[in-house]
């Protein structure tokens, strides 16, 4: 996801006025996010064509869950948004358990498909794998953490 991309993003689900139009482009981000993924995967893991029999399957199961903590998230964001203007410290507090939680879920997920690649094929596909998937979450994230704005202090 391009910054210029994580940027409207956020000031879509900041304005009310954006509403209706929000979930044909947040889909059509996402869908051109994953056609980037696969295309970079492509390239980065050199497949033989048997390693790649393998690969994509285990891969495409792992994009549905990903993509269940992407909703996950896009909520998180979502409920940013709206509170952003009148966050309360009870509100930040929630949003930072929210955001450990999903964090923790995502750290478990990379480890469970480390595994089945390991064991699918070997520790060093599933290691590149790891490494090429890092930098790509890396890359949406700078993306999204410098197009969201900072918390307000609460008013006291």
């Amino acid at each position: 996801m391009t910054v210029l991309k994580a940027s409207f993003l956020f000031c879509m689900l900041v304005s009310a006025s954006f509403a209706a139009a929000q979930e044909p482009f947040i889909e059509l981000m996402r869908s051109d996010l994953r056609t980037e993924k696969v295309a970079i995967l492509s390239e980065s893991m050199a497949f033989s064509e048997a390693d790649a029999d393998v690969f994509w399957p285990l891969y495409r199961e792992y994009e549905l869950e990903i993509s269940k903590l992407g909703d996950r998230r896009l909520k998180l964001l979502r409920q940013y948004a709206s509170t952003y203007e009148s966050l309360s410290n009870e509100d930040a507090k929630r949003l930072a358990q929210a955001w450990f939680k999903l964090q923790e879920d995502h750290l478990k997920l990379k480890k469970k498909y480390f595994g089945r690649v390991e064991k699918a094929l070997s520790t060093t596909i599933a290691a590149r794998f790891l490494q090429v998937e890092h930098q790509i979450q890396l890359l949406v994230e700078l993306g999204l953490a410098s197009e969201t704005p900072l918390v307000k202090p609460a008013k006291k």
